[in-house]
């Protein structure tokens, strides 16, 4: 997707950092507390290797929930309504960050191409979040938790 009017994001924070109070795993992101406290120090090639964690994540949960998603309709609402994404986002990110806008905005859910009712965006939220975040701290204990 090419962004030529959307608001490109430089980091996954979105300002509700649960590591503070010792998650392993950021709740908001879904970083674990090791990435967002290297963020700044990482290289361009690592930080895409985050993102591209964090897309897959995304995509697996979210894609099947979402199958009548009309892409090009998606990709026109998030330039034009300047949805802050990362510039190689996923068809996943690019959904979710529409179904967070349109949660906010349910007004705007018709033209967005999601294709998904109003009254369902909020529950599909809801299970898509607590889902990534069980995916993220399952990968988090594969890689770092050696019992």
């Amino acid at each position: 997707m090419t962004h030529q009017n959307a608001k490109l994001l430089t980091t996954p924070c979105i300002g509700k950092c649960s590591t503070t109070f010792g998650d392993d795993v950021c709740r908001g992101c879904r970083r674990f507390a090791e990435e967002i406290i290297q963020w700044n120090l990482y290289d361009q090639t690592i930080k895409q290797s985050i993102w591209i964690r964090l897309d897959r994540q995304i995509d697996q949960v979210l894609m099947p929930l979402c199958p009548n998603v009309n892409i090009d309709q998606l990709y026109a609402f998030i330039e034009n309504k300047k949805i802050g994404i990362p510039h190689s986002a996923s068809k996943g990110r690019c959904c979710y960050a529409v179904i967070k806008f349109c949660c906010h905005f349910p007004s705007f859910t018709a033209e967005s191409g999601l294709n998904i009712p109003v009254d369902h965006l909020k529950h599909l939220l809801m299970i898509c979040e607590e889902n990534l975040y069980q995916i993220a701290t399952h990968e988090y204990k594969t890689q770092f938790c050696f019992y």
